[in-house]
């Protein structure tokens, strides 16, 4: 194959005939002969003149060689006694009795450029002649081939050559392309300078390249011979497209996005799914595009219908059509305000409120008597009773409508008169608002209002200036009247005033029983309703009983409570008169403790076996966690300390039992057993009972090159000191390259623990996970951790050693391998303040040696058909081409960077090994660590070249997609699995008796039922009733 670039050298090069010289035999004669014409007539000229003159002939000036011993000619007109050539200054030979005419003298140099000249001593003086320059060049250029990379498979006929060749003193150097063995092309190449030639008409197989470059002193060196393939028989295409979402409402947005080869032609249709003449939409239509994958917003999203979206699809002598769906429905909500329990003759006002769809809505009410209001607001009238149904719609500026059915069941009614009246004057009062059930109305001039009611009793209350509220029950039979007195509000009774009298506050009480003491101070009967509780701020108090106390009756009241456990208790009194007048006491606290007698073991061991069974449940309730909250709990090791917590207890529990059968004094049993207890009672009180996940975040991130440059300057300072051996731009630029060896995923969590004895603790724990390549053995991880997260190192809690490296504080923890670190703080830190902890990988910085230049050994970096000996000057000679061509692409990062990728595996093998790690966590079940190392995918994606990137786009959709599917699904089976947990524990405690733990734990679950989505409340609907119903008996049979 031979080819013939259009590029030609000009000037500066030199035949290789002459190694001395670099001229011809032709061309030496011709000069020769120029120069005796030229000598005999300057001799002629001259030859009046006193002084001498001396000729240089060869090398001519600015000539290159590649010889280090020459010989230089030169023309005297006189004959000399002696001549010397100085070269650069300096005498290098001497020849004696010079005769007029052609000389010649040999002299050596070394490498490098030179001036010389020849002095000669005649007998008229000394002569000397002007300077020239030579350059002795010694070594050959050398060439470094860029693409196509070695062993490359390129898809078209073209093909680029591109490659630079380096050389130490030429500024061109005359090169040959080299094809399959034969030249291609000859190119003159700037030195240091990147060339691609581009070839259009390679054959498919397998083809070899190489280049030989020689420079002007004639030095010759070839490339390494690389080989690549051609294939242009093209592979089946792919096409797809994927929607954003397959169903909206109307006004969100989506995109449509369609992926094919570079090349292929592409139009995408999308219209209504239903039968007859719709109107279509073309989103897009392209041809021979080479911009895939193509993003589009979907249209038709302002208008609800269903929809069908074809792509029809060209590349070379393929067609295929592609098909998707999505719905678009109208997000038009309608509220609708009118009375629940309507009536005949009065009217119905109907009032609907909507929201959602895009534009001006329009409202209109089709009224069951036939009427339409166009009309946010109707009202109709209802002769008789019955049920009646009317229809609201709503229709927003792109036509979407939607509408409800109102139903309304309207009752009989009957005519009531209120008369209201002054209790001490009987006077009738004017504007008196008096409301009944939903109906309002004020009191005309005789102080009478007309109402129609339905049947029953109803609940009434009037208001009227220098008037008590009166608040009281009507019982409507039948058209009737009413009076009602309103009190005078100098008459005004004040409130019950209620004192508690037993047991006082913060008192001690021993035994599962006491009474509550209270006394009433008011002039009228009241009725006093007693209330208690475990925990002072939860709102939540249980109902024990009623006690009616009568007119000034100040007499202590007491009401027996029993059951008591051995924990803290608050109560309180509420006490109401016939007149709405309510009095409440202070709330006080009482501490239940030990019986003053264990000499029963029964009653002990019965207690501890009650507390153990709790706390079993507190395990089971830790296994049964959604994974987020379960791993803060274990790598907490707060299950560990229920474990502690239950040993102690069943060892009392073995040992009192025990002492039931001893022979020792009834004393000294007696002291052992409360001993025993005691020893339970405190693990029983210092262990965790609940744990509350409060927040939490998960992050992948890189330390700042600034950042890390400081950090590495700070460590320095304080783990060496003044050490001049330390270079420290060295060792940061050394790190910074490490950096590029882990991934670091950081899990945060902020967590409330609640310990049986009422204490309470927030904890802000910190979980890394390091995932390595190839570091060194003495590897850390050093963390600057700022002064708001910690004031000083004191405060960070690990079961993994670690260095403190500054007290401010900057701490180390040791690397091997991949790796996770867990520490914590015992206080509520902010998610984003702890994302300002600069975290770093590390090793010895006061070590050097090549092999940990780079961050990562070097020592088994091979290239094939390179001996060892010749590995760090190849190395030398690919930076060097990197450097230069990085200079002239991007920068020297860039190069370095290539060298960097040439060890690691390539990206799309990268990226596929990264989706595979995401099925493998997600079928573990760790979605967080599936999220991080799928933004580390994404990032990996985004730098791949068009061709690269389709070959694995589906696969970066289709792991989106499982990912999203998977945390949907996962959140509901948490959701459900945690409140089903919770209802199991509640049964369990409801068939101990142990009533405090049954409505603690009855509080949680009303929270968690309201957060689950309806499909999930009716999962465990019927269940929760039943655990109220339950709940309720306890509470009922407590009272009696």
């Amino acid at each position: 194959m031979r080819r013939t670039s259009s590029m030609k050298r000009s000037g500066g090069m030199k035949s290789p005939s002459s190694p001395m010289t670099g001229r011809s035999p032709a061309a030496i004669f011709m000069l020769a002969t120029a120069a005796i014409l030229i000598t005999i007539l300057t001799m002629i000229i001259t030859s009046a003149q006193a002084s001498a003159i001396i000729d240089l002939v060869s090398p001519e000036d600015g000539m290159h060689t590649n010889q280090s011993t020459n010989t230089f000619e030169y023309y005297l007109n006189f004959n000399a006694t002696q001549c010397t050539i100085k070269i650069d200054g300096t005498s290098a030979n001497t020849t004696q009795s010079n005769n007029a005419g052609f000389n010649t003298i040999s002299a050596s140099a070394a490498m490098g450029e030179h001036q010389w000249k020849v002095s000669c001593a005649g007998s008229n003086g000394t002569e000397e002649s002007e300077e020239n320059q030579l350059t002795i060049d010694l070594v050959g250029p050398s060439i470094v081939l860029f693409t196509p990379q070695d062993g490359a498979t390129l898809t078209t006929r073209k093909a680029s050559l591109s490659f630079v060749a380096l050389d130490n003193f030429a500024e061109l150097l005359g090169c040959s392309i080299n094809i399959d063995g034969e030249e291609a092309y000859t190119v003159e190449a700037n030195n240091s300078e990147p060339m691609t030639m581009t070839t259009y008409d390679f054959p498919d197989g397998t083809h070899t390249w190489n280049v030989g470059c020689s420079d002007m002193a004639q030095n010759y060196r070839m490339s390494d011979t690389r080989s690549f393939k051609t294939n242009t028989t093209p592979a089946a295409p792919t096409f797809s497209i994927s929607l954003s979402r397959t169903a909206f409402y109307t006004g969100e947005q989506g995109q449509i996005t369609v992926a094919a080869p570079e090349g292929s032609s592409a139009r995408v249709e999308v219209c209504p799914d239903t039968s007859g003449f719709v109107e279509c939409s073309v989103p897009i239509d392209v041809h021979n595009s080479t911009s895939f994958p193509i993003q589009q917003g979907l249209p038709f999203l302002y208008n609800a219908n269903k929809y069908i979206v074809e792509a029809y699809f060209t590349y070379a002598n393929y067609t295929e059509t592609k098909t998707a769906r999505y719905n678009v429905s109208s997000n038009i909500a309608i509220n609708v305000d009118y009375p629940d329990k309507p009536r005949k003759n009065e009217p119905v006002m109907l009032e609907a409120n909507a929201g959602g769809g895009y534009g001006t809505l329009n409202y209109k009410w089709i009224l069951s008597n036939g009427n339409v209001v166009e009309n946010r607001k109707a009202n109709i009238t209802y002769a008789s009773a019955g049920n009646y149904t009317n229809i609201i719609i709503v229709t927003d500026a792109y036509n979407n409508s939607v509408n409800r059915s109102i139903s309304l069941d309207v009752s009989d009614s009957y005519k009531i008169k209120v008369i209201v009246k002054d209790e001490e004057t009987q006077a009738k009062i004017w504007k008196a608002t008096v409301e009944v059930d939903d109906q309002e109305k004020d009191t005309d001039t005789n102080g009478e209002v007309e109402l129609f009611l339905r049947k029953g009793k109803r609940d009434i209350s009037i208001l009227a200036e220098n008037y008590s509220l009166y608040a009281g029950e009507l019982n409507v039979t039948n058209d009737e009247t009413f009076t009602i007195l309103l009190m005078p509000m100098q008459l005004v009774r004040t409130e019950p005033q209620v004192t508690l009298t037993y047991p006082d506050n913060n008192a001690k009480i021993m035994g599962d029983s006491s009474e509550l003491g209270f006394k009433v101070d008011h002039k009228y009967k009241t009725n006093c309703s007693i209330y208690i509780s475990e925990e002072l701020n939860s709102g939540f108090f249980i109902h024990l009983g009623d006690k009616e106390v009568a007119a000034n009756d100040n007499g202590e009241k007491r009401i027996q409570v029993i059951e008591l456990e051995n924990m803290t208790y608050y109560w309180k009194v509420e006490c109401s008169d016939d007149k709405g007048k309510t009095g409440s006491s202070e709330t006080r606290k009482f501490d239940v403790g030990l019986k003053t007698s264990l000499s029963k073991a029964g009653n002990e061991i019965q207690l501890l076996s009650s507390r153990v069974k709790e706390y079993e449940l507190l395990l089971s309730d830790i296994a049964n966690m959604p994974p987020d909250l379960k791993e803060g709990v274990t790598r907490l090791g707060l299950g560990k300390q229920i474990e502690d917590a239950i040993k102690v207890m069943k060892d009392a529990i073995r040992d009192i039992d025990g002492l039931s059968r001893s022979n020792q004094p009834a004393d000294q049993i007696e002291s052992s057993k409360r001993s025993l207890f005691e020893k339970a009672e405190s693990a029983y009180q210092k262990a965790p009972v609940d744990i509350t996940l409060l927040g939490s975040d998960s992050f992948v991130d890189y330390i700042e090159s600034a950042d890390l440059e400081g950090l590495v300057n700070e460590v320095i300072k304080l783990e060496y000191g003044e050490n001049e051996s330390i270079n420290a731009k060295q060792a940061f630029s050394r790190i910074e390259e490490l950096q590029q060896e882990a991934v670091i995923s950081t899990k945060t969590k902020n967590l409330r623990v609640s310990f049986r004895d009422g204490a309470q603790k927030d904890i802000t724990l910190v979980i890394r996970d390091i995932k390595t390549y190839n570091i060194t053995s003495d590897a850390t991880l050093v963390e600057a951790i700022p002064k708001e997260v910690a004031a000083s190192a004191g405060e960070i809690k690990s079961a993994a050693a670690f260095k403190v490296i500054k007290d401010d504080p900057i701490i180390s923890f040791p690397l091997s391998k991949d790796a996770t670190i867990t520490y914590y703080f015992e206080k509520h830190i902010s998610p984003e303040s702890l994302r300002d902890i600069r975290i770093a990988v590390f090793t010895g910085l006061d070590r050097l040696e090549p092999e940990y230049v780079t961050g990562f050994s070097i020592s088994d970096f091979a290239i094939p058909g390179i001996k060892k000996g010749w590995l760090i000057p190849t190395i030398v000679i690919i930076l060097a081409g990197l450097v230069v061509f990085a200079t002239k692409y991007e920068g020297v990062k860039a190069a370095k960077y290539a060298l960097y990728l040439a060890k690691r595996k390539n990206t799309v093998h990268y990226i596929n090994v990264i989706l595979s790690d995401i099925a493998d966590n997600l079928q573990a079940g760790n979605v967080q660590k599936a999220i991080s190392l799928y933004d580390e995918a994404k990032s990996a994606y985004i730098d791949l070249p068009s061709i690269a990137k389709n070959d694995v786009y589906e696969k970066i959709m289709d792991t989106a997609n499982r990912i999203e599917n998977y945390q949907e699904t996962l959140a509901k089976d948490d959701r459900l699995k945690s409140i089903t947990a919770r209802l199991q524990r509640t049964e369990q405690m409801i068939s101990t008796q142990q009533i405090g733990i049954v409505i603690h734990d009855y509080k949680q679950i009303e929270e968690m039922y309201h957060s689950l989505e309806d499909n999930e409340k009716d999962v465990v609907h019927a269940r929760i009733v039943d655990i109220g119903n339950k709940i309720q008996v306890m509470i009922d049979s407590n009272k009696a």
